[in-house]
């Protein structure tokens, strides 16, 4: 087993990378708190709440506008994050790893994309 340094030069992508990560995660989750309450009680329990969201997060009469940019800037972070950790595994050398993370990448962009197009007059 070797261990992979991180070289000096990518070594501020990880870290963009990981910051992105965080700044997402916490997003997201301070949203499904906050919208949550929000959404029909029927949907109102961590599981299903988690599943109905994107649906219920884009309606402006169930949830104010605040909760939905938090939600549209958490998937514009985690898409920039896995775009970084791609370039991050890249620069490593580490070819699959890269190919995995910028399949998510375009994914991710795809489906931020889709979004913005279907509900940037909500946002």
């Amino acid at each position: 087993m070797h261990a992979t340094v991180v070289s000096g030069a990518s070594a501020p992508i990880l870290v963009a990378a990981i910051l992105f990560f965080v700044i997402a995660a916490v997003q997201d989750m301070s949203v499904q708190v906050q919208a949550r309450d929000h959404f029909p009680p029927q949907f109102r329990d961590t599981l299903s709440s988690r599943y109905a969201m994107d649906t219920f997060v884009w309606m402006p009469s169930i949830v104010p506008v605040t909760i939905r940019r938090q939600y549209f800037s958490s998937l514009i972070c985690a898409s920039v994050s896995m775009g970084l950790f791609g370039f991050f595994l890249l620069a490593q050398g580490e070819k699959v790893g890269a190919l995995l993370f910028g399949g998510v990448f375009l994914m991710s962009v795809v489906h931020t994309t889709m979004r913005w197009i279907k509900y940037r007059e909500l946002l």
